[in-house]
């Protein structure tokens, strides 16, 4: 019960109360007493604090002290405090040294005649609460009792020492701050009991002590001493294969080494992690279980072990060595220390690591596998193993995979060696002081793995920027048992996927070694046509351009190789005349005596769209007027041999539908040389006439196209697939590489010296101006709303459907339309018979032009893909009396209209099919060309343009482009830059690859 004091000066004093202190708190009573007078000293009571008193307090300090303390924990409406008072440890850390300063910090209320003595504040660092163990006074146990420490000090506790379980201890008369470790428990514990120690049972001790959720600072004696450690760990990875496994890339691997144990000498330590399952992943999914290796520079630890004795702490997990003891800890595990006990090591555990590694993982694509599973495991897809697994070896993780360590490449050694017509890739990755070689690693890609076993029994993870950039080269060349072989052919491609290793970056560094054999041969295929006046015969009927005699000498150097080639030259630049040039040349030496060496002779095979017989026959008789040239076009033709027998040829001409129908018979038939023309009509790999034109059977092939890329790289695959087969491998593999610039670029270089192309700009600085314009048009009233109709109702239809049942199973709808909204732009009677009188904004734009351009004496070319409108315009153009020629694909005069429309100043339109007439027409009479509906191959319009902008033309040509506005021919206008960018990208100097048609490119289109 307090006391109300008398009017005299007053002392007070703080008394700690350590029993009833709190992890938090510290907890002082407060007395206090008269001031003495004299000899006689009242005891110290009770007192609370009051405004009233503290007025009375005689010490200055004191009294300040007190009523900053009153102020804080006073009764608001009396103002009074009890006479017992609760700090937080850090308002006691504040207000304590200035307590003991002050002098009225107490330890107990003293006795009877005797004041008790202030506490004094040791201003020092704060001691540690710890547990000592030292030598027993036997000499022969150990004993642990408690103690505090302090740098080099250390004390063990008395009986009258005080641990406050907020941070603080008393002993000697001095406060002090405390470092508790949560740990104030073990004080009390083994005050009551010291702990006696036999030298065996030190170490478990040891263990549990550091075992502790919360442990204090453990001191030894040097023979026992143990190392704590503060690092953060390495995470490791171990990933499981699933049971049922269809993926032979990397899980099926996995599987077939599920079990084996690692055989490296220099492996990191390896721990138990308890309780250990094996949940089954799904399809695709791979279980990974997250641990934490503490010790990742550890050896192999082993220690003897009697017969019969049980299994080490660490055994429970079946892929780890049964001797291994180590620092391993599973994520999951909630113990703040991990323990090696061979090496008498500690280290405690960093949870801020820890805790980022999971967050990495998911980062990285590894959901948590589920809630019924161990904590800390993952679910990996197997189809992002190889970029999981070498983003986490990068990252400093351990990895390891059916219980054997994974392990990054440190660099790749190439070297190419020569031998008399084949080059062999050899060399080796280094995996630290292992390697593979490199024909192990590309038959390991070639079979889809993701790996090769190295000596150690552990994983050498193939580079995944390394297999991408080498992706071709696996598949170009044949495996032998030292590496890689490829053909004399080869060698241009091979060297530019080489070359590539020097301005790699990322994944492992590379060398590449060659020797003078491969050099001279890739600058020898490689090298630059020149123009040699010497290899156009003396009876060729003409002149060539410097620019023509450069590709003669070009292909000099391809028949000197033995190899096939692609002449692409822009349309009009005279591709014919070169090619009769030249085998005007190989008739002079293989049939220098006429019908007599002919029979002996092989001949020559062009083949040809149906269109272009004659011109070559034409071209031929003007140029190259002693070539026998045997037309094998015609209907009712007997079999080639049999005709050949009776009448020897130096060239047969067919067209690509007489190949294709006659493939079997012409196989058995051996040529000279094998010629496409408009080889674009094998650019799918898979039709029957490029299948048909892989079986001939020549010694020399060459391709003739103005636009060897329409639409994407596998027709660049499929010609040169035919030109040199085997060349460039696997066509997705070559795909693969193209995805990216760099690829694209290596591909490019690699190609160069089998195409060659050269653009009118380049080498016919002579030709007319060639000017290409948008002529719009405005759809109005009853065609606008003809228009709209069908757009809306696409725009819902297809849209959802896409949505619904995704793009692949929606293509053909799209396309279908595609074509109706381009129909509509282009006249409503392409739809709807019944609407051919109907108005057309385009079809009155035209008209308009033609009758204009007519009457100041030019001509004119009008493309369009739909012959129905082309039947419209033809119609028109008679009744207004307008003279014109018209062709399709049903048309078989073809010369004659065309030799009309070039000689006859009455016809001034000639109206064709884009299709039928696009390609192999020269018609140098017209200078004005109108495109009427874009097609979204702008290679197949620019082939269109070129019958009138070509070698022969005086005029400059004037192209239109006639678009309907606000409909889905402006967007078409801006897929087609996509295209050409592609043809540039490998056969010019752009590097930008081809994107196919998305949701949102459709939807931009129906807007």
């Amino acid at each position: 019960m307090s006391i109300t004091p008398s009017l005299a000066a007053f002392e007070i004093w703080f008394v700690v109360e350590p029993e009833r202190s709190t992890d938090s708190t510290v907890a002082l009573s407060i007395a206090g007493r008269p001031v003495p007078r004299g000899e006689t000293r009242a005891p110290l009571r009770p007192v609370s604090l009051t405004p009233q008193l503290l007025s009375r307090v005689a010490s200055r300090e004191t009294r300040e002290l007190a009523r900053s303390l009153q102020e804080r924990s006073a009764d608001p409406t009396t103002g009074a405090t009890d006479a017992f008072l609760s700090l937080g440890s850090r308002d006691f850390a504040l207000h304590g040294p200035r307590m003991a300063e002050a002098g009225c910090l107490l330890r107990d209320l003293g006795s009877a005649g005797r004041d008790p003595e202030p506490l004094r504040w040791n201003a020092g660092p704060p001691w540690d609460l710890c547990v000592i163990v030292d030598t027993a006074e036997s000499g022969t146990t150990f004993s642990a009792v408690a103690g505090v420490a302090r740098g080099d000090e250390r004390h063990p506790l008395r009986e009258s020492d005080r641990v406050l379980p907020s941070g603080f201890v008393l002993r000697d008369g001095r406060m002090a701050r405390l470092v508790t470790f949560g740990a104030h428990a073990w004080v009390g514990f083994l005050r009551r009991q010291p702990v006696r120690l036999a030298p065996a049972q030190v170490d478990d001790f040891v263990e549990t002590v550091l075992r502790l959720p919360r442990q204090p600072r453990l001191i030894l004696p040097a023979p026992l001493a143990w190392t704590m450690r503060e690092e953060p760990p390495q995470p490791l990875l171990r990933i499981d294969a699933p049971e049922d496994d269809e993926h032979e890339s990397a899980a099926a691997l996995l599987s077939a080494h599920r079990g084996k144990s690692m055989e490296s000498a220099a492996a990191p330590v390896i721990a138990h992690r308890a309780k250990a399952m094996e949940p089954t992943a799904s399809a695709g999914m791979l279980t990974a279980h997250l641990f934490f290796l503490y010790d990742p520079q550890a050896l192999l630890r082993r220690r003897p072990r009697e017969e019969g004795a049980g299994p080490h702490p660490t055994e429970g997990n079946a892929r780890l060595r049964r001797d291994e003891l180590g620092a391993v800890v599973a994520g999951a595990d909630p113990g703040p220390i991990v323990i090696d006990r061979v090496s008498h090591t500690g280290w405690r555990r960093d949870m801020a690591v820890e805790r980022n590694a999971r967050v990495d993982l998911q980062n990285l694509g590894l959901p948590p596998l589920g809630f019924r599973t161990p904590p800390d495991a993952f679910q990996l897809p197997v189809a992002r193993f190889s970029r999981v697994v070498s983003d986490l070896l990068t990252a400093g993780w351990r990895v390891e995979a059916s219980g054997r360590a994974c392990r990054l490449a440190e660099s790749i050694q190439l070297e190419v060696k020569s031998g008399f017509d084949w080059f062999e890739l050899r060399g080796n990755a280094s995996y630290g002081a292992l390697s593979a070689d490199i024909g192990a690693m590309l038959a390991a890609l070639r079979r889809g793995a993701i790996w090769v076993l190295l000596g150690d029994g552990s994983f050498g993870i193939l580079p995944e920027e390394w297999l991408r950039r080498q992706g071709l080269i696996a598949e170009m060349g044949e495996e032998t048992e030292d590496g890689i072989r490829f053909s004399r052919a080869q060698a241009p491609l091979l060297d530019a996927m080489l070359n590539a290793q020097d301005d790699a970056s990322g994944g492992p560094a590379t060398r590449v070694t060659i020797d003078e054999g491969f050099r001279a041969a890739c600058a020898d295929i490689a090298c630059a046509p020149n123009h040699d006046a010497g290899l156009l015969p003396a009876t060729f009927q003409g002149s060539l351009r410097p620019y023509q005699s450069e590709a003669l000498g070009w292909l000099a150097a391809l028949e000197r190789h033995g190899l096939g080639g692609c002449l692409a030259d822009d349309m009009g630049l005279g591709k014919t005349i070169v090619v009769l040039a030249w085998l005007e040349r190989v008739r002079q030496r293989r049939a220098p005596d006429g019908d007599a060496s002919r029979r002996t002779a092989a001949p020559s095979l062009i083949v040809v769209p149906r269109s272009l017989v004659f011109n070559w026959k034409a071209e031929a008789a003007r140029f190259t007027p002693e070539l026998q040239i045997l037309d094998h076009s015609g209907a009712n033709r007997r079999p080639l041999a049999e005709r050949l027998s009776e009448r020897p040829a130096d060239i047969v001409l067919i067209t690509y539908g007489t190949l294709r129908k006659e493939i079997d018979a012409l196989a058995e038939i051996r040529f000279e040389w094998a010629i496409l023309d408009e080889a674009q009509a094998i650019k799918n790999a898979r039709t029957a006439a490029a299948r048909a034109a892989r079986r001939l059977d020549s010694r020399y092939r060459l391709a003739l196209s103005g636009t060897p890329i329409e639409n994407h790289l596998g027709e660049l695959w499929s010609l040169l697939h035919f030109l040199n087969p085997g060349l460039l491998g696997k066509e997705e593999a070559m795909l693969q590489v193209a995805r990216t610039v760099e690829g694209l670029e290596r591909l490019s270089r690699g190609v160069r010296p089998f195409v060659l192309r050269r653009t009118k700009e380049q080498v016919a600085t002579d030709l007319p101006s060639r000017s290409e314009l948008v002529l719009e048009c405005n759809l109005t009233g009853a065609q606008r709303r003809f228009y709209e109709r069908l757009r809306r109702h696409y725009q819902a239809s297809l849209l959802e459907r896409v949505d619904r049942d995704g793009w692949d199973k929606s293509r053909m709808q799209v396309l279908e339309a595609l074509l109706r909204l381009r129909q509509a732009a282009c006249h409503p009677g392409l739809i709807d018979a019944t609407r051919r009188s109907e108005p057309s904004a385009k079809l009155d734009v035209l008209l308009s032009r033609l009758e204009e351009l007519l009457a100041e004496g030019h001509k004119a070319l009008v493309f369009s893909q739909f012959t129905r409108f082309l039947g419209i315009v033809r119609a028109e153009l008679t009744a207004r009396g307008i003279v014109h020629e018209y062709l399709d694909g049903q048309t078989r005069d073809r010369a004659d209209r065309v030799r009309r429309f070039q000689e006859s100043s009455d016809v001034g339109v000639f109206l064709i099919s884009l299709k039928a007439g696009g390609v192999g027409l020269n018609l140098t009479a017209a200078d004005y060309v109108f495109l009427l509906d874009p097609w979204w191959n702008p290679a197949v319009e620019a082939q269109a343009i070129d019958r009138a902008h070509r070698i022969g033309q005086t005029k400059p040509v004037l192209a239109y482009r006639v678009v309907a506005h606000r409909t889905v021919e402006e967007r078409i206008l801006e897929l087609q830059a996509s295209k050409r960018a592609l043809a540039d990208a490998v056969l010019g100097s752009q590097t930008r690859p081809l994107t196919d048609l998305s949701r949102e490119d459709l939807e931009t289109l129906l807007s």
